[in-house]
């Protein structure tokens, strides 16, 4: 994912964080979770309740997808986004900016563990669509230039 990341901030799309997806079997620990989401956590059979306490509750959450994405400082309008991935714009610390992921999932449609393989395989394929798509952007460097 690195080269992809250099790649746009030297095409002077300015990026904050990038992931390329990895496989990540388990649980995610979640602490200090705002005591209003306690209800929906413990109807979420994903979710197993370690500790309540008096305003926050921690937790546990299955890991059930994998994310790739790419965060930019800043929202800019792509003339076209790779295929199949999910744009997001919100604004922070009054700035708005945009993001763009895939999410490959752990288990199937019917709720069955995929096998890893197939995970790291969805992986691979969509991080080779952000790279072509990264390698087809114009350099708007240029155009700040004329």
């Amino acid at each position: 994912m690195i080269e992809k990341h250099i790649l746009l901030n030297q095409k002077g799309y300015e990026t904050l964080a990038s992931c390329g997806g990895h496989y990540e079997g388990g649980c995610s620990e979640n602490f200090d979770v705002d005591i209003k989401f306690l209800k929906k956590a413990q109807d979420d059979p994903t979710c197993f309740i370690r500790e309540i306490k008096e305003n926050t509750f921690d937790c546990y959450i299955e890991n059930r997808k994998a994310y790739i994405y790419i965060l930019f400082k800043n929202k800019y309008n792509f003339d076209s986004l790779p295929e199949k991935c999910n744009p997001y714009e919100d604004e922070y610390e009054g700035r708005k900016r945009i993001s763009i992921d895939y999410k490959v999932n752990y288990f199937d449609e019917h709720n069955q563990k995929r096998k890893r393989n197939d995970i790291e395989k969805d992986l691979d394929e969509y991080c080779n669509i952000l790279y072509h798509w990264v390698e087809e952007l114009p350099d708007i460097n240029k155009r700040k230039d004329d």
